[in-house]
């Protein structure tokens, strides 16, 4: 009988004590092969006490595998780094009958119903159940779970979310114990409530569990999540307000920051005052002055990373995921094509058209990276160095919408009324290459939506609202006629004609 062990962690030998402290929690895998020809899996660890755990999982015949024992083995070390893993009865869940608790049951189950679903599915249910079900009702008894305690979770996560909304609002970012921003919304409280619907009606549905009424089947129980803004995509010059002032994210310098120093670079060199008499005029310091013209000269670059990425996103139609991948190589400049090797889905992968004003933007970028240019290397790198992911993608995002309220506010104009993220500029670019003319066919082959129904129904929202504003422009014309046909038939004593 052959044996291979796959280590997680390094484990240091260490004397036992009676309350693990300063050290992470490791564990390992542990797999075996039968003379059926079988493998077998099981997890080891040491607990908060220091004490050795062995769980057997199962057989790869039963539907184990390393990945499935890797998510039940950092389920087990998390509850180690929080001090709370109890060992597991010996018995197996299903024979014990009887009325268990929810952590045990809701592990094993999704946990089994997670070979069924994708990746990202299982990585859903993760975190649902240790972010926001565990800590509510893990030692819980599932006949305990009726709908007033439901009630209850529901109204406290509402209430963290009003807390985590009131502290953003002051400049306050809550945290995690993991460092992670805490971040919470009607759609998750939903999404949570969800998953323990799916955890007790499984509970239902088995003989051995004395369980009649899942009481989270309840739609008076989710959260109202806030309608949508009516327009979710940009209009053009909101794409060129975006574009003038994405290099304001590559620098970090506050546009109120910028325009001051355009007044001063104003006053020095049009009207010709002096440093002194600029001070003077500003009721601002020397020392004020030499900083703001500092700043506005490190928010100049040549060639800006964010203008380049709003250029492409709203010239291309590219998914957020499509951006993050994009790599030098993937830039055909002979044939004017970004061509998408990775993407999300099998029609995903294709061939962009170059727009003019996309391949100038490219083109430039291109050349700014100098002896960083690598053909497999990523094409953008956050501040970090690192290539970006949805999220930052979409953080960078949100400081050039920032930047755009900022500019907005010195014009004494609306503010924009689009939540800016990498999605919104697909659709913009689905919408204005409509409008341009473009064959739906072609504009469906551009983006990669595997069924033209997607495409067909952003264009007929946005036909919408271009309708409303004929309708509204046809109003004004009647209103202005009307008046004028009235004069014409009187006199200009007042008398109407003959």
């Amino acid at each position: 009988m052959a044996s291979s062990t796959l280590s997680i962690r390094p484990r240091p030998r260490t004397r036992r004590s009676s309350v693990r402290r300063g050290r992470p929690a490791s564990g390992g895998i542990k797999s075996w092969s039968r003379a059926d020809g079988d493998i077998g899996y099981a997890i080891r660890f040491r607990d908060q006490h220091g004490e050795r755990q062995r769980i057997r999982c199962g057989l790869r015949s039963e539907g184990w595998s390393e990945e499935r024992a890797q998510i039940l083995l950092d389920y087990f070390l998390d509850q180690v780094q929080r001090g709370t893993y109890e060992p597991p009865p010996e018995e197996p869940l299903d024979e014990r009958g009887g009325d268990p608790f929810f952590g045990e049951f809701a592990t094993d189950y999704l946990m089994k119903h997670g070979i069924t679903v994708s990746p990202n599915t299982q990585a859903f249910y993760s975190n649902m159940l240790r972010n926001h079900l565990l800590p509510e009702f893990e030692n819980a008894r599932l006949s305990e779970i009726v709908r007033e305690r439901i009630g209850e979770f529901r109204r406290r996560r509402i209430e963290l979310m009003h807390h985590i909304r009131v502290a953003n609002d002051r400049g306050i970012v809550l945290r995690q114990s993991d460092n992670r921003p805490l971040k919470l919304s009607e759609k998750t409280i939903n999404h949570s409530i969800d998953v323990l619907h799916l955890v007790l009606a499984e509970a239902c549905r088995r003989d051995s569990i004395a369980i009649s009424k899942n009481h989270a089947h309840d739609p008076q129980l989710h959260v109202t999540v806030p309608k949508k803004t009516v327009r979710d995509w940009l209009e053009g010059d909101e794409v060129q307000l975006l574009f003038e002032v994405a290099h304001n994210a590559d620098a970090g310098v506050h546009t109120r920051t910028i325009a001051k120093a355009a007044e001063i670079r104003r006053l020095r060199e049009e009207v010709g005052l002096t440093v002194v008499e600029t001070a003077r005029a500003l009721r601002i310091s020397r020392s004020t002055i030499w900083y703001l013209e500092d700043a506005a000269r490190r928010a100049r670059p040549r060639v800006s990373q964010t203008r380049t990425i709003v250029a492409l996103l709203s010239a291309s139609g590219a998914r957020n995921t499509e951006i993050c991948l994009l790599r030098p190589i993937d830039l055909d400049f002979v044939h004017h094509k970004i061509r998408v090797s990775r993407s999300k889905t099998r029609k995903g992968v294709r061939e962009i058209d170059m727009t003019p004003w996309a391949e100038e933007q490219l083109r430039a970028w291109v050349d700014a990276l100098g002896d960083a240019y690598e053909l497999e290397a990523p094409l953008f790198l956050n501040r970090r160095g690192r290539s970006f992911n949805k999220d930052t993608l979409n953080n960078l995002l949100q400081r050039v919408q920032k930047a755009a309220l900022d500019e907005l506010r010195r014009r004494r104009l609306p503010p924009l009324t689009v939540h800016v993220t990498a999605h919104v500029f697909r659709r913009t670019y689905i919408a204005h290459m409509l409008e341009a003319g473009a064959p739906l066919s072609y504009v469906q082959e551009q983006v990669g939506h595997e069924d033209s129904r997607t495409t067909i129904e952003i264009y007929d929202r946005i036909l919408r609202t271009r309708d409303r504003r004929q309708h509204g422009a046809a109003f004004d014309t009647i209103m202005r006629g009307t008046p004028s046909v009235r004069a014409s038939q009187e006199t200009p004593g007042g008398v109407a004609t003959s």
